[in-house]
């Protein structure tokens, strides 16, 4: 019996190595392509449908536009979540709205926040709402917030056309700013 070799198990120390240098390999593969995935998810806006579901039961149902309404405008696409303003507690804005889902230990939130405040401040009538995701666990619940921070795009009509989870890019929220606006 060598120096090298556990008596244990058997295996000399190099087959101890071996096994440490391809798990730590499987390792590190797997966490670059976990980033580089985020990286390229990360903030990137996505039209993608979600079943309609109604609103909550607790959202007072004189608050939200009627549906008529909304769907003589073309506003509506049946398989699109709606959102009224008793559920976010502040108005809705005139032509589009950024509804921001925060939490409170979140870093990349913050920067959300200014870069959305920013790149709304100087356009009329769109709306820039930020809600804690604890707070409002139904809404979430109801949208699929799966993370923070998750930028919604409302159209005129509260429904949500456009969705991104991280921080979004300053040009491609404009962009889809300008898609909900039409």
């Amino acid at each position: 019996m060598s120096d090298a070799q556990d008596p244990a198990v058997g295996r000399s120390y190099a087959d101890g190595v071996l096994v440490g240098v391809v798990v730590l390999a499987v390792v590190v593969t797997f966490v670059g392509v976990f980033s580089l995935y985020r990286r390229s998810t990360d903030g990137v806006f996505a039209t993608g449908r979600t079943p309609t579901t109604p609103p909550t039961a607790a959202v007072d149902p004189g608050l939200a536009p009627p549906a008529a309404a909304q769907d003589e405008l073309g506003l509506v696409e049946p398989d699109r979540e709606i959102i009224v303003e008793g559920e976010v507690g502040e108005q809705l804005g005139e032509r589009a709205t950024v509804l921001q889902f925060s939490s409170a230990f979140c870093a990349p939130c913050r920067t959300t926040r200014v870069l959305v405040s920013a790149a709304t401040a100087d356009l009329a009538g769109i709306a820039h709402i930020e809600l804690d995701a604890e707070a409002h666990l139904d809404l979430v619940r109801r949208l699929r917030i799966v993370r923070t921070p998750t930028v919604l795009i409302l159209n005129r009509a509260g429904v949500v056309v456009n969705r991104a989870q991280g921080v979004p890019k300053r040009a491609e929220l404009l962009a889809a700013l300008g898609a909900a606006v039409g």
